[in-house]
């Protein structure tokens, strides 16, 4: 899995059965999964390097890998209701993708999310026909049950260690209300409850843990990293293969093109490749093979709002004093885990399913040069309502597109994460929180006297939490990209399995659904090309 280089580089293949563009945890996942038949070729091609594994490992330290050479650098167009400001959007970038550098936090989704799928015309996609994909995947410290499995690729588990601010979390939330869930992906979705991450033994446990190097050995599978793919060949409406940045020749697929960039590149490399909005490719002098409006359309992302509680200094002693001693000789403490408690809500009793998370962190630093130990409290919007764009900022591969996600475009949005702040500051006041840490430094006690003046912090400090979806959406409508097979229409041999392809948002960190949906299409595919029926989960099991 070493990087390639170089100008017709003799290590890229002419031609396989399969090219997978893009080593993320859609691209890791489906590769694996199509190269179990010896008979099937499959290249996976990846833009960024191979990272040191040491690196990726201890999950205290994920903020480290959001920048070069883990993340893309990329920065989104002015956001006119945070602020104006430009914001800053690492995703992925070399082989594992948000895998390897993402926050830890396993959350299967809703059953309301996939239902909501089903109607928007993904059959076959609803809970019903999802749930086994993610059972499948895991390999959970609970072991086998309706909504878990043992043995999968990927580890699941608590924190190893019970910090007493995700205990005092707990206590409070449900002082103020919450159930307590055992299990926040069991049977009660909603509540406070203790996180679960994809750590094994204290350590990050990613796709490329789970799926590409069990898969390394076979002969059948050809990674490349250092590969960037420039454009989609095609032939009149067929894919046929695709391009590789400094060469000229064409890497030939006499199967499939999938694409699993993820949501901001595989919308890229459509449009590059003449698929997309036909007015906005002409405008950049690309031939279009394809007129799909929808492409780049859809852009959703949670949108996460930081708060500060400083700890009491008589509550300093019961905090580990050395995180990186206990985790460097025993694997333990804070830095084994990332979010090791978190709550599901809903911000009005009118909905029909959650779309607040409120976590924390143990491991902030109050505001300030002088800043002590602090407790993080964040507050996301896990199911928004505004949408937006990414398109290309000329026909150059190399060039970085425009990504406008409209954050907080919709007032709902806002006043959602009004009602989150509210509900976060009543569980930090509550008794046993209260007992932990003082009033909150971030905001300041002037920004809690009022709705307005909280809205004025969410403009100030709102921001991502990288959960980009939904730029080349499932659907039969005419903005839709792919169809519920994840076949692009009207283009022959190509296909699309990454987050991009999400119809809505999940209420829940993507990562779950994410290799879901990779799992589940690569046993579409394989049933298909083989002439053998869909599983469980089609239209007509749905209905």
């Amino acid at each position: 899995m070493s990087p390639s280089h170089g100008a017709e580089n003799p290590s890229l293949p002419d031609e396989v059965d399969v090219i997978v563009v893009g080593a993320g945890a859609a691209g890791c996942v489906i590769a694996a999964r199509l190269s179990e038949d010896s008979a099937c070729t499959v290249l996976l091609l990846e833009a960024g390097g191979a990272h040191d594994r040491a690196a990726v490992r201890v999950p205290g330290h994920r903020r480290n890998l959001w920048s070069a050479p883990f993340a893309y650098e990329d920065e989104t167009t002015v956001q006119h209701h945070v602020g104006d400001r430009h914001i800053s959007l690492p995703t992925g970038r070399g082989i594992g993708g948000g895998s390897a550098m993402n926050g830890l936090i396993w959350l299967q989704g809703h059953p309301a999310d996939y239902d909501g799928w089903q109607d928007q015309g993904a059959h076959g996609w609803s809970w019903r026909g999802l749930r086994p994909y993610l059972r499948r995947i895991e390999d959970h410290e609970l072991a086998s049950d309706q909504f878990h499995a043992a043995g999968g690729p990927m580890a699941v588990s608590f924190p190893r260690d019970i910090h007493p601010a995700a205990a005092a979390f707990v206590r409070a939330g449900a002082v103020e209300g919450l159930a307590v869930s055992d299990d926040l992906n069991g049977a009660v979705r909603e509540g406070v409850g203790f996180g679960q991450g994809n750590i094994r033994d204290g350590a990050r446990h990613d796709v490329v843990d789970g799926y590409l190097r069990p898969a390394e050995g076979r002969a059948n599978l050809i990674v490349r990293s250092g590969a960037r793919v420039d454009e989609i060949v095609t032939a009149g409406s067929t894919a046929i293969g695709v391009r590789v940045a400094g060469t000229s020749s064409t890497i030939r697929a006499r199967r499939a093109v999938i694409l699993s960039a993820g949501a901001i590149r595989t919308p890229q490399v459509l449009q590059l490749s003449g698929i997309g909005d036909a007015d906005q490719l002409r405008s950049l002098d690309i031939p279009v093979v394809a007129d799909l409006p929808g492409v780049g359309r859809g852009l959703q992302d949670h949108v996460l709002v930081p708060t500060t509680w400083p700890l009491r200094v008589d509550a300093r002693a019961s905090f580990d004093e050395d995180p990186e001693l206990a985790y460097r000789t025993l694997r333990r403490g804070p830095l084994a885990s990332t979010v090791p408690a978190l709550a599901v809500l809903r911000s009005t009793n009118e909905l029909s399913a959650p779309d607040l998370q409120l976590a924390i962190s143990p491991n902030g630093s109050a505001p300030g040069a002088d800043g002590g130990p602090a407790v993080i409290g964040n507050v996301a919007l896990v199911a928004p309502q505004s949408r937006g764009t990414v398109r290309l900022a000329s026909a150059d591969p190399a060039a970085a597109p425009l990504i406008d996600p409209g954050y907080l475009r919709e007032a709902a949005d806002r006043n959602a994460l009004v009602t989150g702040l509210r509900r976060l500051q009543s569980i930090f006041t509550a008794p046993p929180m209260r007992t932990l840490v003082e009033p909150s430094a971030r905001p300041g006690p002037e920004a809690w006297a009022d709705d307005q003046a909280l809205l004025n912090y969410i403009t100030r400090h709102a921001g991502p939490y990288w959960h980009m979806t939904g730029t080349a959406r499932m659907g039969s409508d005419d903005l839709s990209v792919v169809d519920p097979g994840l076949a692009v229409h009207g283009v022959g041999n190509l296909f699309v399995v990454d987050a991009s392809v999400m119809p809505t948002i999940p209420r829940a960190n993507t990562h779950a659904t994410t290799i879901a949906i990779a799992e589940r299409a690569a046993e579409l595919f394989t049933l298909a090309w083989s002439g053998q029926p869909a599983p469980v989960g089609t239209r007509a099991d749905d209905e």
